[in-house]
Order: C-alpha cells, then sequence, then structure tokens
C-alpha cells in the first residue's frame, strides 16, 4: 500500500523517509491473502476502515515476507523482544514506520491462531 525500501535487497533494509502521504483504504473485501491482507509504510497521515479481511496468511505461518527489524534509524533503541516480533510480523494489518494513522471498523474472519487477538481495551 505504500512502502520505500532502502539501498539493499538481499537482506532488506528499510528507508526511514515519508513517502506517501493522504492514503485511504476503506469499504474493501480481502479474501485469503497469502500474508498480511493490508500493509501501510511510510506513510503520514492515512486511514484504514471499514474492511472486511477473510482468512490472512493463507499461506500458512511461515516467516513474514519481509525482516522489519533491520531499521534505517533508532534501531538501538529496540528491545530485543520488539525486534523478534518484528522479524516475522503477524498482523492482519500491518502499520510500519508511519504516523497518524486512523484504524476503525475492520473486521477480520477465519483469523488463522498464531494471529494475536485483537485487544478489545485499544
Amino acid at each position: 500500500v505504500g512502502c520505500h525500501f532502502g539501498k539493499r535487497m538481499f537482506p532488506r533494509t528499510l528507508g526511514a523517509g515519508m513517502v506517501n502521504e493522504d492514503i485511504e483504504i476503506t469499504g474493501n473485501r480481502i479474501e485469503e491473502p497469502a500474508g498480511y491482507a493490508i500493509m501501510v509504510m511510510n506513510t503520514r497521515r492515512g486511514t484504514v476502515a471499514d474492511n472486511r479481511i477473510t482468512a490472512p496468511f493463507a499461506a500458512g505461518e511461515q516467516p513474514a515476507f519481509f525482516d522489519f527489524s533491520r531499521l534505517p534509524q533508532g534501531a538501538d533503541l529496540l528491545s530485543e523482544e520488539k525486534r523478534t516480533a518484528l522479524r516475522s510480523p503477524r498482523e492482519a494489518i500491518f502499520v510500519f514506520g508511519s504516523e497518524d494513522i486512523t484504524l476503525r471498523g475492520n473486521t477480520v474472519v477465519q483469523a488463522p491462531a498464531f494471529l494475536p487477538k485483537p485487544d478489545a481495551a485499544k
């Protein structure tokens, strides 16, 4: 949905620039994506709303397509736990390196057991 990679592809690194603005992803029906259903990267001001996602990660619990633990700036500030999570993120909607993103009214059905359950308090 919007990404900006760094200079290296293997292993992948990520650029830090906000190269996308005012992105809106609303009212979609996404069925059986191989991995993430929606990914928003390097974006300022975006809305992801009222999307219905069925059976994300249809390809199974394989390592994530991208290793997000190799950050261009501030990587030394991440705990090892956070770095491990970023090596293989498991989210139906994955937002990374972005700011001012609104998530609302999205539904995930037939989620695999390894996907984290939504936190009702958020």
